[in-house]
């Protein structure tokens, strides 16, 4: 692991993913980083089980549908009239069900050509390396996005 983690902190030496590289790798090693990462995507925490009267705004514009279907990977027919975004912590263990279970890429299958997929990290507060597994993520996108499946699976 650690002869990995050299190649890529060297890969990334002076770039804006030097500081990612570093924090996934000390994760992946155990050593406890000496200061936060910067920009590191935070969620609002909520209390669960609490009746409200608010309305989440679940509405977006379709020059933000757009900007969100260009920066993904997409999985099966790029110009699928249907698009499922899935967004997904790497480190939940119902999300990992669910994928284990290949249900996305059943309906993909079934619906030959029309459907298609894109997965978007949501790494939860809750799970220890789920932002570290976003970053890494993202890292292999950078790299190749050939592998980017391979690197979810």
């Amino acid at each position: 692991m650690q002869a990995q983690c050299d190649t890529l902190i060297a890969k990334t030496k002076g770039t804006q993913l030097e500081t990612f590289a570093n924090a996934v790798c000390n994760t992946a090693l155990g050593i406890k980083a000496k200061a936060p990462v910067k920009n590191q995507p935070t969620i609002k925490k909520k209390r669960i089980g609490v009746r409200t009267n608010e309305r989440a705004d679940t509405s977006i514009s379709m020059d933000q549908l757009k900007s969100i279907v260009s920066s993904s990977i997409i999985k099966g027919n790029a110009k699928a009239r249907f698009l499922i975004i899935e967004y997904s912590d790497l480190q939940c263990p119902f999300c990992k069900r669910q994928w284990d279970d290949k249900t996305i890429e059943t309906v993909i299958k079934d619906y030959d050509g029309k459907v298609a997929s894109a997965f978007r990290s949501f790494p939860l507060s809750f799970h220890n390396y789920s932002t570290s597994g976003a970053y890494a993520l993202e890292c292999v996108a950078l790299q190749d996005k050939s592998r980017y499946y391979d690197f979810i699976d």
